[in-house]
């Protein structure tokens, strides 16, 4: 008779850690790391194994850690729809009680304990970048979080996908240096994690009036939600391709993808700025992500 209450507990740890996104965090992941192996040498399995560990348990980390620091806002919910997106079972079993907040924390510690050891094994100084990354990430994340609750200016969304774009970038550290190629993929992917910040905020809207979050669309309405979005769209498609360029080759199959894609997403949020239509459009920029991210990490094996 356990077996109900097992599959139960399953099911939420499942929800806990979205777990049926877990493949795309590696792949964001490797997509720095093998510009790295191109850029500075030849191909290594060892590195590539403890990179996809280290941005697989570090993404779940940071998921639980949202979890944990908004455990009393999530119970405020009122739509679920983008909830059921990202959990594949649509629960919050922090926020239901599920999951008790000392078990997550647990959790949580140890995921950092193994992500900690995991990173002092790659070679230096890559290690000591990786670290700093990591303290970043997650710190950023929690002021992301913190900060979104009383601000009068989107200093939250500005400062906070900065996370993002260094978990990233934190791929090529891996293996790489803090060099030209570096900067430009952080430009790259931060006009392109705002565009994906824009797009959640605006599929939460709901959720967040009820929660008293301020976030572009409840500071600025839906429609100033959508010309965040248009305007970061513009920028990537022209501070961007710096990085396409640099990289060049099949890299810019991605890029052409995205010059379609994109600009197909603002065109639909325009004529429709509902929660329900950018809960449509979601998976239309994830696919872009991960188009980008197949042909950068194509070029980049190609090349060596």
């Amino acid at each position: 008779m356990s077996l109900p209450c097992t599959n139960s507990k399953l099911k939420a740890y499942l929800d806990l850690t979205r777990l049926h996104f877990v493949f795309i965090w590696p792949v964001i992941f490797l997509a720095g790391l093998f510009m790295a192996f191109d850029n500075y040498g030849s191909f290594s399995w060892s590195i590539t194994i403890k990179a996809i560990l280290i941005s697989t348990l570090g993404f779940e980390a940071a998921f639980i850690q949202n979890d944990i620091v908004d455990i009393e806002y999530d119970r405020r919910d009122v739509d679920w729809d983008i909830t059921k997106y990202w959990r594949p079972f649509g629960t919050r079993p922090l926020a239901s009680g599920e999951i008790s907040k000392r078990s997550a924390e647990i959790m949580y510690a140890v995921l950092i304990v193994i992500i900690a050891a995991l990173i002092y094994t790659l070679p230096g100084p890559n290690r000591y970048y990786i670290y700093a990354v990591m303290a970043y990430t997650f710190f950023m994340e929690y002021f992301y979080q913190v900060m979104k609750r009383r601000q009068r200016f989107p200093i939250a969304q500005l400062l906070g996908r900065t996370d993002f774009m260094l978990f990233a970038v934190g791929g090529y550290l891996c293996y790489g240096r803090p060099d030209l190629t570096a900067l430009l993929y952080a430009v790259f992917f931060y006009t392109l994690a705002e565009v994906h910040l824009g797009i959640n905020d605006l599929s939460d809207h709901h959720n967040d009036i009820e929660r008293k979050m301020n976030t572009v669309t409840t500071m600025y309405g839906r429609d100033g939600n959508w010309k965040w979005i248009a305007s970061f769209v513009a920028l990537h498609l022209v501070l961007g391709l710096p990085h396409v360029v640099n990289r060049g080759g099949v890299a810019y199959i991605g890029y052409v993808f995205a010059l379609f894609t994109l600009p197909y997403i603002c065109k639909r949020l325009r004529t429709d700025t509902t929660p329900e239509e950018a809960h449509r459009v979601i998976p239309v920029f994830h696919a872009t992500l991960l188009v980008y991210m197949l042909t950068m990490i194509a070029g980049a094996y190609m090349g060596f």
